[in-house]
């Protein structure tokens, strides 16, 4: 990801300890946690699973024991980075798990295609023939629905205790980070990278095209099947 000026990256920091990602040029981060820690003016009180998506600002509702306030409300599609460290591991079913990863593709933007036939089936105006048009006008209105789409891909970035899966490099090994993978691509991810840290897993994912989709459901983030169960090792 990039940022252009006057248009950081906006990242949402699920289960923060802290504001670990303040002070960084180009990323404006937005904080939240189940419990914050006490007297901390900038992470806000949230239980993510129960976090409505939609509307288009975010509702924050005052509070006496959380200085930040407790969030109820985000935009969907509205960042660019969703980070959850040490997050999923603490949930106590696979189900709540999946939830979790869903969520995140609702709030996360998603890029348009590229391929005519893999454009939203209402991309183009009403009225509008796509057999009938010439082939310089085609891809006239080509270029309009794509510079009108999001042009970032969302980025998912999961960190996790070595309780997920084996202590291990070899990634051929770890069969249940292969599940997590295929699960959490069945919602719109793909695949970038996986690292073993000291004491650790890391996965990146990035937001996908969501083929058959209608233009409000690409840029809203609608999720693509049903909600996988996301299971650990022990």
């Amino acid at each position: 990801l990039t940022f252009e000026a006057g248009q950081p990256i906006r990242l949402l920091d699920v289960g923060a300890c802290g504001t670990l990602f303040d002070g960084y040029e180009g990323i404006s981060p937005t904080a939240l946690d189940l419990c914050p820690q006490q007297a901390n003016e900038k992470v806000m009180q949230c239980d993510f699973l129960q976090l409505e998506v939609g509307g288009s600002v975010a509702l924050v509702e005052p509070s006496d024991e959380f200085p930040a306030g407790c969030l109820r409300r985000l935009p969907a599609a509205w960042f660019d980075v969703v980070a959850m460290s040490l997050v999923l591991s603490y949930l106590p079913l696979p189900a709540m798990r999946g939830r979790m990863v869903a969520k995140a593709r609702q709030l996360l933007q998603t890029p348009m295609p590229l391929s005519l036939d893999d454009l939203p089936i209402d991309a183009f105006d009403e009225g509008i023939s796509v057999e009938d048009l010439t082939e310089d006008a085609l891809q006239d209105e080509l270029s309009r629905v794509i510079c009108a789409a999001p042009r970032r891909r969302g980025l998912l970035l999961l960190v996790d205790t070595m309780s997920v899966d084996r202590c291990t490099k070899s990634w051929k090994d770890l069969h249940y980070l292969h599940k997590w993978v295929e699960g959490i691509e069945s919602l719109g991810f793909v695949f970038l990278k996986h690292q073993t840290l000291l004491r650790s897993h890391a996965l990146a994912f990035a937001t996908a095209p969501q083929v058959g989709k209608t233009a409000a459901e690409h840029t809203f983030g609608a999720v693509l099947g049903p909600v996988p169960e996301l299971r650990m090792r022990r």
